[in-house]
């Protein structure tokens, strides 16, 4: 995956021991993110969770947008090989466990991580940001559409990629939506998101089913 000039950190690490800062900065962002949110996260913050000198971030990440790109293209690339195993693995799933374990792994709960939901706010306006997380959306909604196939959907192809993007985005942007609200409502949000999910993968199936 070739990242974009203007996000691209300041210089590659080479030796064992530049390797090593890079990803005591991204295991810190990482911390940060989850723990405190997009709104505290700069350099200065990243810095001192790693317990490394900015002056030593900088000679990586010119910027707080770098950071969350080397981040999230990190977390894009994870999610891409787990889908190689959920398509490995749906042929012996129900639709709604399958739904469930895809859905927990890209929206977590408090304390699990955060999602790309998260992001929001920033992705909106760094253009490169935004193309990386189209492009996972978009490589999301061909596995449903695969998944859909397989349990006999008759829809066009095409139409078919269509309409689990949309269905990826409006279950992105209902997370989103849930991001930051108390844990006693986010689990009923989820839970309720789920379940608005299902209905729409149901409904490209032959008598709506919940195989």
């Amino acid at each position: 995956m070739v990242r974009p000039a203007a996000v691209l950190p300041r210089r590659q690490p080479r030796q064992a021991r530049s390797r090593q800062t890079v990803e005591r900065l991204l295991e810190a962002a990482d911390r940060l993110l989850e723990r405190d949110g997009l709104l505290a996260f700069n350099t200065n913050a990243v810095a001192a969770e790693a317990g490394i000198d900015i002056a030593s971030l900088y000679q990586y990440f010119p910027a707080k947008e770098a950071i969350i790109y080397a981040l999230l293209e990190q977390r894009c690339l994870g999610l891409q090989a787990r889908c190689e195993v959920w398509r490995l693995e749906a042929e012996h799933m129900s639709l709604p466990a399958l739904l469930e374990q895809v859905s927990n792994a890209l929206y977590p709960a408090e304390g699990n991580g955060w999602s790309l939901s998260s992001l929001q706010p920033m992705i909106e306006r760094v253009p490169e940001l935004k193309d990386l997380t189209e492009g996972f959306h978009q490589d999301m909604a061909a596995f449903w559409a695969d998944v859909l196939q397989e349990r006999g959907s008759i829809l066009p192809r095409p139409q078919l990629i269509e309409y689990c993007r949309l269905f990826q985005t409006l279950l992105s942007s209902g997370h989103g939506f849930v991001a930051g609200r108390p844990a006693e409502h986010s689990e009923l949000l989820h839970e309720w998101l789920c379940d608005v999910g299902l209905t729409m993968l149901r409904r490209c199936l032959p008598g709506g089913s919940g195989i």
